[in-house]
């Protein structure tokens, strides 16, 4: 009985001392930890992100509900504020990435217009690069408040057998008809520069479905001319004869030819359209059309190129809000600026002394801008471009508003 009790005994202790390391064993296993994307500069950054969504939608899709769902907020600490300058003093961080898979990585601001008593945002989203740009729709009563309209994409690049790798929404206008029709540029192989087409999707409604027409609207031009490699950021406005198309061409947007210019181009009902030319330039980068704005001189902020031209017309004439970048090879960084250029007849422009706004490299705050969307409507221009805080985090879409007249700056 004794050696029963003893047995008893040292078994019982060896169960638990077995039992007490088990647990410590357990408790000590460490949990993966998500390593951020690496980036390259002047580029969304490449993120790979594992998508929860079942299917991706196409452009022929169910229209979505139209139940407005409430937009989430940013999923990186906005960054700090930048320094203020020029028109757009205050900045505002209005959208982050959303819950949807298909715009976990990147947003940008695509598109924006003022109809029938509110604003409508067709937002690009992203999921990570390269990958098919979904379009997102939202709308806001007063430009700076916007609600998601639906959570899935009313328009992608998919089934498009010209858009390549991917596109990007950057203009929208409503035609007589009702018709709502969306200006995107195609990324071909993946480069930002191009090469790239411009192409236009059309919708009853909002909600779309959007259909994209079956040929590109806007193609490079021939060989040897200045905008032969690419034709990109299509800005359209609606005029008395039709609609006028500003976009910026490159022949390969080598910052040492200062070769990314602005171009025109007109259309009588949004589908063809016919690029601006001067008949006495008749050298071949000229021959069959011509920039309408160029790269500044030498030394200034805008000196290697001009690109994502957001075109406005104002009781006080035409109103160009641009983009410029150029790499800071002391710093190792890229600088984007944004800057204003006026006009009396949408052709001719010029430059207000000191005209940029915003820059990365002043406004130490943030890293990269991206694309940039402008919009008059009753006496105030809005503002609004996507942002990335650091060269791993996801963009997000600020906004900035001025009232009055740029043209008196």
């Amino acid at each position: 009985m004794k050696n029963k009790r003893i047995f008893n005994f040292w078994a019982f202790l060896w169960l638990f001392l077995w039992s007490g390391l088990t647990a410590c064993s357990a408790a000590g296993t460490p949990t993966a930890t998500p390593q951020p994307a690496t980036a390259v500069a002047d580029t969304p950054p490449t993120v790979t992100i594992e998508s929860t969504a079942t299917a991706v939608p196409t452009d022929t899709a169910v229209p979505p509900t139209q139940t407005p769902i409430p937009s989430p907020t940013a999923t990186a600490t906005p960054p700090p504020s930048p320094t203020p300058a020029g028109p757009f003093a205050d900045y505002k961080l209005i959208l982050g990435t959303g819950g949807n898979s298909w715009e976990s990585a990147f947003i940008d601001p695509g598109a924006v217009i003022f109809h029938e008593g509110q604003f409508h945002m067709f937002y690009n989203g992203i999921s990570g690069w390269p990958a098919h740009v979904m379009v997102g729709y939202a709308t806001s009563p007063d430009g700076e408040n916007w609600t998601r309209m639906t959570d899935e994409p009313i328009f992608t690049g998919e089934g498009i057998e010209y858009t390549g790798v991917s596109l990007f929404v950057t203009s929208v206008v409503v035609a007589d008809d009702g018709t709502w029709m969306l200006y995107f540029y195609t990324i071909d192989t993946g480069n930002f520069s191009g090469p790239g087409k411009i192409g236009r999707a059309t919708a009853d409604s909002p909600f779309g479905p959007f259909v994209a027409d079956p040929a590109p609207v806007l193609l490079p031009g021939p060989e040897g001319s200045w905008d032969e490699h690419a034709v990109l950021h299509p800005s359209v406005v609606k005029t008395e004869d039709g609609y006028a198309m500003y976009y910026d061409g490159n022949r390969g947007d080598s910052a040492v030819e200062r070769d990314r210019q602005i171009g025109l181009a007109f259309s009588e009902d949004g589908a063809t359209w016919t690029k601006y030319d001067i008949p006495t330039t008749t050298a071949t980068i000229v021959a069959e059309s011509d920039p309408i704005f160029k790269p500044g001189r030498s030394g200034t902020w805008d000196n290697d190129r001009v690109m994502d031209a957001n075109v406005m017309q104002t009781p006080d004439g035409w109103v160009m809000i641009y983009e410029s970048s150029h790499f800071l090879t002391d710093r190792q960084r890229w600088d984007y600026g944004l800057g204003v250029a006026l006009s009396d007849d949408g052709i001719t422009w010029t430059r207000p002394e000191d005209n940029q706004f915003l820059s990365t490299f002043r406004d130490t705050g943030w890293m990269n801008i991206y694309l940039v969307t402008a919009v008059y409507h009753e006496n105030h221009t809005y503002l609004y471009f996507d942002v990335q805080s650091t060269s791993t985090s996801p963009t997000a879409i600020y906004f900035s508003s001025f009232t009055g007249s740029l043209a008196n700056q």
